[in-house]
């Protein structure tokens, strides 16, 4: 009996790691279309336009590395089809190459202006949630014009334009990029009861925007040709340092530099940035610039007289990277001065901040409903009915900073010294 009963368990464990070592679901590299970057408008006649852009596979191992200036662009070529549904768009799409596409290596997904006011976007993000080849943690960005002319970039210093997106926020020494965010925590804010989401806007200054809206699509198998899209009305250059705000699944406004600046405080996302403040005490002229090395934001709600307070306190500190100041040294006194300038610099931006969000748009995209329900989850309950129409604006916010100098850099004084 016992012999019988191993010989039918080796039997089902055999059976079960025949079925395991099987590829039956898998595809040649040659047999797939990687598509690396991807936009979505609403074009003229009300339907949706998909902008892709293909890399070459015969370039595909040779991603970690730039090529001569000679191919700039070259490693991809741009295609695009319209639809009256997001996936009705990239199957015309698809039926105009011999290759199957494939998003398992897309880096960046942009939503022209258009579509992100005009559609919920609890629908028309519903094809890349079903999906299964979009990575999750594919980088959604919006434009204030059309996705397109994002798309149609030419890389610089990337081989493909998703990488030279990615590699704006990843790699940049100087300059914040929290504001961007994935699709995965982007659907997650859009499916909350309480905050609303946000992310990145990429502008594009383009030296040809007359670049016509119909591309004909050559054969893939002549990868060596040129472009789709010739590589002179692909010349533009990209910045990141806005950020788009979402109220009911839609595009509600945009939030400036500074106003952006004010976002990542409250979050405490505001690291690496770079602030100009003037020089203390001192009455020369100049200006010192600092970097922002470390940033603690708490949020505390506190019930005051039957109204909750969000209490919000943030500690950062910093580090002298430039002076124009025509002072010989730094005293304690005017390095007590710089950090409340400072402060108040900081204080500006959150204020200008919460104008816009909490007072024009009553958009809460930081979290603070969150907070009230974590610490008065029966009071939350009476507020979450009205938390997006006026709560949020009626509830009072108070902020206290506390901002410290901790380096000079290599120099102590001034470049008077």
């Amino acid at each position: 009996m016992n012999k019988f009963r191993l010989l039918k368990t080796m039997s089902i464990t055999s059976l079960l790691l025949i079925s395991l070592t099987g590829c039956w679901s898998s595809h040649e590299a040659e047999e797939n279309a990687i598509i690396d970057i991807m936009g979505i408008d609403i074009n003229e006649q009300g339907e949706y336009e998909i902008t892709a852009s293909i890399v070459k596979s015969y370039q595909i191992y040779s991603l970690t590395s730039k090529n001569d200036t000679e191919q700039k662009g070259e490693n991809s070529f741009i295609i695009s089809a319209t639809g009256k549904s997001i996936v009705q768009a990239i199957s015309r799409l698809a039926s105009t190459l011999p290759k199957r596409l494939y998003f398992g290596h897309m880096n960046v997904l942009v939503l022209g202006n258009t579509f992100a006011s005009e559609k919920n976007l609890s629908q028309g993000l519903n094809y890349f949630k079903r999906e299964n080849d979009f990575r999750p943690n594919m980088q959604l960005f919006v434009t204030k014009g059309k996705a397109r002319d994002i798309v149609r970039t030419n890389p610089e210093l990337k081989p493909t334009l998703g990488l030279e997106i990615r590699g704006m926020f990843t790699t940049n020494r100087y300059a914040t990029s929290a504001m961007v965010k994935d699709i995965s925590k982007f659907s997650e804010a859009l499916s909350s009861g309480s905050m609303e989401p946000y992310t990145g806007v990429l502008t594009s200054t383009s030296a040809n925007k007359d670049v016509a809206q119909k591309v004909v699509v050559g054969p893939i198998e002549q990868e060596s040709s040129k472009s789709v899209i010739p590589q002179e009305n692909r010349e533009a250059s990209l910045s990141l340092n806005e950020t788009a705000v979402f109220k009911n699944g839609k595009l509600i406004g945009y939030l400036n530099n500074e106003e952006t600046k004010g976002l990542l405080w409250l979050k405490g996302d505001l690291i690496k940035d770079v602030i100009i403040a003037p020089c203390g005490n001192w009455s020369s002229k100049g200006n010192t610039s600092l970097i922002i090395r470390k940033v603690n934001t708490s949020i505390s709600p506190e019930k005051r007289d039957s109204k909750i307070v969000l209490h919000v306190n943030i500690h950062a500190n910093g580090e002298i990277s430039e002076m124009t100041c025509q002072a010989p040294s730094i005293s304690s006194t005017d390095l007590a001065k710089l950090n409340q300038q400072v402060e108040s610099i900081i204080k500006v931006e959150i204020k200008d901040f919460l104008m816009r969000t909490k007072t024009d748009w009553n958009t809460d995209i930081v979290g603070f409903g969150e907070r009230i329900n974590r610490k008065y989850p029966e009071d939350w309950r009476v507020m979450a009915s009205t938390w997006k129409k006026n709560g949020f604006k009626d509830t009072d916010i108070d902020i206290n900073i506390d901002f410290s100098i901790t380096r000079f850099g290599l120099q102590k004084g001034t470049t008077s010294e």
